[in-house]
């Protein structure tokens, strides 16, 4: 337990952020005093933290951090605007297909957890989203080989074939 410098009152060590310079290694504030602080901080003025940022960036140490992130930066996904319509029906429905194991190598989902793995990459721009007929049961090697390429198989494709149909065949 610890006093909150600002509120006074006794609280549990969770709730102050922990901090290698203090004795008892935690925040003199608890967290909702500390969050209290920032806000009127910020609205005494809310561009302060934006003007240093700027400030720093245009220095050269800005300017090289700036080109070390962009040059590490992912792609951005697309997935936030895709359609996600994979339920717990279809999940099975392609477990079955493939009789418990892995699409690609085969090995059974008893020795190994099941890995779902978009089959046209999200990275694609052809990509339908997480929708059954994209969706396909992987062993985490599998998948983790595949990455974001995408692979011809056929009896995958025929799976996938089947999904869209509605499984009429």
């Amino acid at each position: 337990m610890k006093i909150c410098a600002k509120c006074k009152m006794e609280l549990p060590l969770t709730t102050f952020r922990t901090d290698i310079q203090n004795r008892d290694r935690r925040y003199s504030y608890c967290r909702p005093c500390e969050r209290r602080l920032r806000r009127e901080r910020y609205k005494r003025d809310p561009g302060k933290g934006r003007e240093s940022t700027r400030r720093y960036r245009r220095t050269d140490k800005g300017r090289l951090t700036i080109q070390r992130d962009t040059r590490n930066a992912k792609p951005k996904r697309r997935s936030g605007h895709l359609p996600y319509v994979f339920s717990r029906f279809d999940m099975s429905l392609a477990v079955y297909f493939f009789g418990n194991s892995c699409a690609l190598c085969g090995v059974s989902f008893h020795e190994t957890k099941i890995s779902w793995d978009h089959w046209i990459p999200l990275s694609d721009d052809n990509c339908p989203g997480t929708v059954p007929w994209n969706m396909v049961p992987m062993c985490w090697p599998c998948n983790y080989k595949k990455h974001d390429r995408i692979l011809s198989d056929g009896r995958i494709e025929i799976f996938l074939f089947k999904m869209k149909g509605g499984l009429k065949n």
